[in-house]
């Protein structure tokens, strides 16, 4: 992408991104880098941070706006108010019509709406006091900010609006109302809703289709978010290997019950191979109870050496790939949409073991690592790491291009995005 030509499209605009958590995940770090050159100003909503990463994005460009207690509080106070707008009585009355009515899914609801509407106020006052600019809204999740997006664009007071669409907003498997969380008013209103992979926008509308929701096909597209390759001086090209005796298996995740880290404690129990060292990145609530039953397997097994890193910031992560050598990269998860922990390994020119679950098929194939049944037993994890153990060196030289290769060529953030936001910027070509 040329500077000038990214130059000659801008006129005054300014993107406006929603997203109610209250730290920035790594995707939208990503996201807001590349957006400064295509806007003259990016507004960032969200409620006040737990976990402040607000360094990772400020800028002269890029301003950061946290929810007030005040709006907070007058959202809310007017939570009977919002029930009774008219999108919301006829996604009750669709839930009752289906049998789905209960506290659980008001519940649900009351976190879409009242959310949104917190978002929506701000981001509202923030055009109402800068009203001379072209104003483009992007929520970061298909959830209640996106039904902000879409409140936005129905009071016609911005000029564009879009939702990214996961996994865990848009999956049966872990959303039981999906197709009765204001689905059918989003995909009205937004101008365009981006799913992170193919088999997710399957899922999701084969789900929406079920509950007799209305898609329009023009305004749904799969892209894939893609990393940011933090260490630009890596090779592009693996030409030999490290020759340390120590094989190295990585992992990045969170430490809880849906990753399943247990799985790969229960597989380096059966490992009989030369020494192997497993490095996970990443912190979580069951994190202790791993760190003890390391302890029981290297005790009985010396050949396993085992390191929790603990919770890391994606700098953290990227200068631990750049710096050390991993010959393979797992994930045991039970869910995912499309992991970017692979994408950020491969980009290393790291070869993956995965579960075949959510996207993953899409990124992971037998070209650049081995996919796994869904729900693999620890005996057959352990074999998969012993196929590519024994394989020799020519042929993980192949898998570890083969990887980078795929992340270069699909999963490039700096790319796909450049792609996505001169489009954005371009309405006519949206």
């Amino acid at each position: 992408m040329k500077i000038k030509e990214v130059e000659r499209v801008i006129y005054i605009k300014v993107l406006i991104i929603l997203n109610y958590q209250r730290e920035i995940p790594p995707f939208l770090i990503t996201q807001v880098h590349i957006a400064e050159k295509y806007f003259n100003e990016i507004v960032y909503v969200t409620p006040t941070f737990r976990n402040d990463n607000s360094r990772s994005i400020q800028s002269k460009k890029t301003t950061i706006v946290q929810i007030s207690k005040l709006d907070r509080l007058l959202s809310i106070v007017k939570t009977p108010l919002l029930f009774l707008n008219k999108e919301v009585l006829n996604e009750c009355f669709q839930s009752f019509r289906k049998k789905k009515m209960s506290i659980s899914y008001l519940k649900h609801l009351a976190f879409e709406i009242v959310p949104a509407d917190m978002m929506s106020r701000v981001a509202k006052r923030f055009v109402n006091n800068n009203n001379d600019n072209e104003y483009f809204v992007m929520s970061a999740w298909f959830n209640a900010s996106a039904y902000a997006a879409a409140k936005l664009k129905q009071k016609k007071i911005v000029l564009f609006t879009m939702s990214w669409a996961h996994a865990f907003e848009i999956d049966p498997e872990r959303n039981n109302y999906v197709g009765l969380s204001l689905d059918s008013y989003k995909h009205y209103y937004l101008n365009k809703i981006v799913f992170i992979s193919q088999i997710m926008k399957n899922k999701y509308l084969s789900k929406l289709k079920e509950n007799n929701g209305k898609v329009n096909s023009e305004k749904t597209e799969v892209l894939y978010l893609g990393s940011e390759k933090k260490d630009k001086g890596t090779v592009n090209k693996v030409t030999s290997l490290d020759d340390s005796e120590c094989f190295h298996l990585a992992s990045c995740s969170g430490v809880n019950e849906i990753k399943r880290i247990d799985l790969i404690l229960q597989a380096l129990s059966k490992w009989n191979k030369k020494k192997i060292k497993w490095t996970h990145l990443g912190g979580g609530p069951l994190l202790d109870d791993m760190l003890k039953e390391a302890e029981k397997i290297n005790s009985i097994n010396s050949n396993v050496i085992i390191e929790f890193r603990g919770k890391m910031s994606n700098e953290q992560v990227h200068a631990f790939y750049s710096n050390t050598y991993v010959d393979l990269f797992i994930n045991t998860s039970r869910l995912e949409g499309l992991p970017i922990s692979i994408m950020e390994a491969m980009s290393y020119g790291i070869p993956v073991v995965a579960t075949n679950v959510g996207g993953t098929s899409e990124i992971v194939n037998d070209r650049n690592g081995f996919l796994l049944d869904p729900n693999p037993t620890s005996v057959e994890i352990c074999k998969a790491l012993e196929q590519y153990y024994d394989l020799p060196k020519k042929d993980q030289i192949r898998y570890r291009n083969e990887a980078l290769l795929q992340w270069e060529s699909h999963f490039n953030a700096e790319k796909n995005l450049n792609d996505f936001f001169l489009k954005m910027v371009r309405k006519d070509r949206l």
